[in-house]
């Protein structure tokens, strides 16, 4: 993404030619780079989050507080992936302005895939805290 935008702008300032492609083609690699980073985020527990009021309570309600948060959290992951699905299937007939490609699949299913990629993760954090006695790890 980082060379085709820098190859845009020198054949831009330098050749005083552009590639009418070029931008199209960054703005979908970034928004994929984005959902995929996501994904990475919640496996590395890398996502930001305030813990202040919730490290004041006792361990035991400390421990059933993150595990409602992390099962609020796959709920919202499933319904994304649904949700996004759905929204990939409703729009199939329409097609980027510069290359004519199929929008669903280029750009619009960054959503659902990421969203899927996600879900094992927390997954695993949920049973993880389950089984975690101590809360000092969460």
């Amino acid at each position: 993404m980082l060379l085709l935008i820098f190859g845009a702008v020198v054949s831009r300032y330098i050749f005083n030619t552009s590639f009418y492609w070029s931008d199209e083609i960054a703005r979908y690699c970034f928004v994929w780079l984005i959902f995929l980073s996501a994904a990475l985020a919640v496996k590395e527990k890398q996502h930001i989050r305030v813990t202040y009021f919730i490290d004041l309570l006792p361990d035991n309600v400390r421990k059933n507080i993150i595990l409602l948060g992390q099962l609020l959290f796959l709920f919202f992951l499933i319904f994304l992936v649904i949700s996004g699905f759905i929204w990939v299937l409703e729009l199939k007939n329409s097609n980027s302005p510069a290359l004519g490609l199929p929008l669903n699949i280029v750009l619009y299913s960054a959503l659902p895939v990421g969203s899927l990629l996600s879900i094992p993760y927390v997954i695993k954090q949920i049973i993880n805290t389950y089984n975690n006695r101590k809360t000092q790890d969460l």
